[in-house]
Protein backbone atom coordinates (compact mmCIF):
# COMPACT_ATOMS: atom_id res chain seq x y z
CA UNK A 1 0.00 0.00 0.00
CA UNK A 2 0.94 3.54 -1.10
CA UNK A 3 1.55 5.68 2.25
CA UNK A 4 -0.75 8.56 1.54
CA UNK A 5 1.76 11.56 1.90
CA UNK A 6 0.83 14.84 2.01
CA UNK A 7 2.93 18.20 1.38
CA UNK A 8 1.86 21.31 2.52
CA UNK A 9 4.21 25.06 2.26
CA UNK A 10 3.13 28.48 3.95
CA UNK A 11 2.89 31.36 1.44
CA UNK A 12 6.34 32.50 -0.09
CA UNK A 13 8.18 28.78 0.26
CA UNK A 14 8.22 26.95 -3.17
CA UNK A 15 10.38 23.71 -2.63
CA UNK A 16 12.90 22.86 -5.26
CA UNK A 17 12.22 18.87 -6.73
CA UNK A 18 14.91 17.64 -4.97
CA UNK A 19 13.93 18.60 -1.95
CA UNK A 20 10.09 17.12 -2.56
CA UNK A 21 11.54 13.96 -3.93
CA UNK A 22 13.56 13.59 -0.41
CA UNK A 23 10.47 14.18 1.50
CA UNK A 24 8.97 11.04 -0.37
CA UNK A 25 12.15 9.22 -0.03
CA UNK A 26 12.50 9.80 3.55
CA UNK A 27 8.42 8.85 3.71
CA UNK A 28 9.01 5.93 2.00
CA UNK A 29 12.10 4.58 4.28
CA UNK A 30 9.77 5.16 7.55
CA UNK A 31 6.51 2.97 5.75
CA UNK A 32 9.24 0.09 5.08
CA UNK A 33 10.00 0.60 8.73
CA UNK A 34 6.65 0.52 10.50
CA UNK A 35 3.74 -0.22 7.42
CA UNK A 36 0.78 0.86 9.80
CA UNK A 37 1.30 4.16 9.25
CA UNK A 38 -1.75 5.44 7.85
CA UNK A 39 -0.89 9.25 6.93
CA UNK A 40 2.28 11.58 7.14
CA UNK A 41 1.93 14.91 6.81
CA UNK A 42 4.63 17.12 6.17
CA UNK A 43 4.48 21.34 6.43
CA UNK A 44 7.48 23.76 5.61
CA UNK A 45 7.52 27.19 7.07
CA UNK A 46 10.10 29.57 6.65
CA UNK A 47 9.58 33.48 7.60
CA UNK A 48 8.40 35.68 4.83
CA UNK A 49 10.38 38.62 5.69
CA UNK A 50 13.72 38.30 6.72
CA UNK A 51 16.70 39.82 7.04
CA UNK A 52 19.05 37.15 6.08
CA UNK A 53 18.64 33.17 4.94
CA UNK A 54 15.54 32.60 6.28
CA UNK A 55 15.05 29.65 9.04
CA UNK A 56 12.87 26.95 7.84
CA UNK A 57 10.42 25.11 10.52
CA UNK A 58 9.79 21.55 8.90
CA UNK A 59 6.78 19.84 11.23
CA UNK A 60 6.40 15.72 10.32
CA UNK A 61 2.88 14.27 11.69
CA UNK A 62 2.50 10.26 11.60
CA UNK A 63 -1.17 9.38 12.06
CA UNK A 64 -0.47 5.64 13.27
CA UNK A 65 -3.20 3.16 15.08
CA UNK A 66 -4.19 4.62 17.77
CA UNK A 67 -1.92 7.43 18.62
CA UNK A 68 -0.66 10.48 16.37
CA UNK A 69 3.27 11.27 16.11
CA UNK A 70 4.30 14.79 16.09
CA UNK A 71 7.75 16.50 15.23
CA UNK A 72 7.73 20.09 15.35
CA UNK A 73 10.95 21.60 16.64
CA UNK A 74 13.44 21.06 13.61
CA UNK A 75 14.46 24.98 12.59
CA UNK A 76 17.43 25.33 10.00
CA UNK A 77 18.84 27.54 7.82
CA UNK A 78 19.29 24.67 5.14
CA UNK A 79 16.09 23.19 4.15
CA UNK A 80 18.14 20.15 3.47
CA UNK A 81 19.07 19.56 6.56
CA UNK A 82 15.75 20.45 8.52
CA UNK A 83 14.14 18.03 6.25
CA UNK A 84 16.64 15.37 7.06
CA UNK A 85 16.64 16.11 10.87
CA UNK A 86 12.50 15.89 11.55
CA UNK A 87 12.82 12.70 9.48
CA UNK A 88 15.16 11.46 11.76
CA UNK A 89 13.20 12.40 14.99
CA UNK A 90 10.33 10.82 13.78
CA UNK A 91 12.30 7.76 12.84
CA UNK A 92 13.18 7.51 16.42
CA UNK A 93 9.75 8.67 18.02
CA UNK A 94 7.92 5.83 15.42
CA UNK A 95 10.85 3.26 16.85
CA UNK A 96 9.16 3.87 20.76
CA UNK A 97 6.04 3.46 19.30
CA UNK A 98 6.64 -0.09 17.61
CA UNK A 99 8.27 -0.71 21.17
CA UNK A 100 5.24 0.15 22.60
CA UNK A 101 2.96 -1.96 20.82
CA UNK A 102 4.91 -4.75 20.93
CA UNK A 103 5.03 -4.50 24.81
CA UNK A 104 8.80 -3.66 25.34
Amino acid sequence: MQLPLEIATATGVTLPASIEAEIREHAEDLNKFYQRIMRCRVSIEAPVHHHRQPDYKVHVTLTVPGDELVVDHHVNSDLQAAVRDSFHAARRQLEHYAQRQRGA
